[in-house]
C-alpha cells in the first residue's frame, strides 16, 4: 500500500506510544480495493445522511457481492455500538475525521464480544460519495500527496492539521 496522510506522519506515534497500539496508516483511498474484497460484510460509520446514501450507492455498484450497512456519522455512540452489535461485521470503516472516529472506535472496541476489525479512514466517504470521478487530481495522487491537496483546498483540514501539530509538539516536551 501508499503511505499518505498528515495524521500518520506528525501524530500516531505519539498516540501510539501513550496507548500501545499497532497502526498502519495509509490513506484509505488507496487500499479500499484490497481491503474490501478480503471482507464480506461491512459497517461504515460517517458523512452526512446525503454523502453517505452516494457512497453507499457506489460501493454496492463496485463490490455487489459483500454485506453492508452504512449509517450517518450524526448519532450518538451507544446508537454506533448497537448497530455493530446487531449487524456483527468483519470490518466497521470510521470516516468523521481525527479525533471522533478514534474515540468512537475504542468505544467500539471496549463494547463488543467478537472479532471484528475496526478502520479510522477520515473524511473517506465524504470524498468518495462526490460521483465517480476520482476525489483526487491524479497530480497529487501519484505524488502521495492528498493530504496536502486537503490543506491547500479544505479549510477544516488546515485548522486540525494545526491543532494535531501543536498536539504532537504539546505531547512530544511533556513525555520528556
Amino acid at each position: 500500500p501508499r503511505f499518505d496522510g498528515i495524521y500518520y506522519l506528525v501524530d500516531s506515534s505519539f498516540v501510539a506510544r501513550k496507548l500501545k497500539v499497532q497502526r498502519l496508516s495509509p490513506d484509505f483511498g488507496s487500499i479500499m480495493h484490497e481491503v474490501l474484497s478480503g471482507f464480506n460484510s461491512v459497517l461504515f460509520l460517517g458523512a452526512s445522511r446525503d454523502e453517505n446514501f452516494a457512497f453507499s450507492q457506489k460501493i454496492q455498484r463496485k463490490f455487489p457481492e459483500n454485506s453492508y450497512q452504512f449509517y450517518s456519522g450524526f448519532e450518538n455512540v451507544n446508537f454506533y455500538i448497537n448497530k455493530v452489535n446487531e449487524f456483527r461485521p468483519e470490518l466497521v470503516v470510521v470516516s468523521m475525521g481525527y479525533p471522533l472516529q478514534e474515540n468512537l472506535s475504542l468505544k467500539i472496541m471496549e463494547s463488543i464480544n467478537f472479532d471484528c476489525k475496526i478502520l479510522c479512514s477520515g473524511a473517506f466517504i465524504s470524498q468518495e460519495s462526490k460521483g465517480d470521478e476520482e476525489f483526487y487530481p491524479k497530480f497529487w495522487n501519484s505524488l502521495d500527496l492528498r493530504w496536502f491537496y486537503r490543506l491547500l483546498h479544505e479549510r477544516t483540514a488546515r485548522k486540525r492539521f494545526i491543532k494535531v501539530v501543536i498536539n504532537a509538539i504539546k505531547l512530544e516536551f511533556k513525555w520528556k
